[in-house]
């Protein structure tokens, strides 16, 4: 059985620095676990803790060994109209966790249907002959 983490999230870190810890806590990682995991020194994370903000290589390490992702998404107003009342409308009818695993569901299987679209717009649709009896 695991300790009790005693990561705190400090109040003064920055947003993704506060995930990190936040993560490190929830999942009873220590700053050496992390430290092997991401190939990041101890220092650089507890330099997080105050003014330091993380880089971008830094902070996908440190995501990427607790087992998340830094993803880039566009902010609501940058959809098309119709896209963002259906996003809208679905953020209305589920929990705050169920909309970040939707939204993660949907995002690791866009690839797969990119591809299925791509390709189904390069076949071309079946003739249908006509029968002549």
């Amino acid at each position: 059985m695991k300790r009790p983490s005693k990561i705190t999230v400090p109040e003064r870190a920055s947003p993704l620095a506060k995930l990190v810890f936040a993560e490190m806590k929830r999942q009873g990682v220590t700053y050496a676990d992390l430290e092997w995991g991401a190939g990041v020194q101890i220092t650089t994370f507890k330099a997080w803790r105050s003014d330091n903000r993380p880089g971008l290589e830094t902070i996908e390490a440190a995501l990427g060994a607790l087992g998340w992702a830094l993803v880039p998404v566009p902010n609501l107003n940058m959809l098309a109209p119709e896209d963002r009342a259906a996003v809208e409308e679905l953020a209305g009818r589920l929990r705050p966790s169920e909309i970040l695993a939707s939204a993660i569901q949907a995002a690791a299987d866009f690839p797969a249907r990119a591809a299925r679209d791509r390709a189904d717009r390069l076949v071309p649709p079946k003739r249908q002959t006509e029968s002549v009896e």
